[in-house]
């Protein structure tokens, strides 16, 4: 019983890796998040400069 289950474990996770990967018809495309926790005018102009630097 074991070895069933694992078999069909790893072969849900080999089907959920393929789909994940195989979806992108879009090449060299990405998105970035930028995680900025506080206001403050330093940490606004990095996030800008960073965003400039990006684009």
């Amino acid at each position: 019983m074991k070895k069933i289950l694992s078999m069909a474990l790893a072969l849900v996770i080999m089907c959920s890796c393929l789909v994940a990967c195989g979806g992108n018809d879009k090449k060299d495309v990405y998105k970035v998040g930028i995680c900025q926790l506080v206001q403050h005018d330093a940490l606004d102009a990095a996030t800008k400069g960073f965003r400039d630097a990006l684009t």
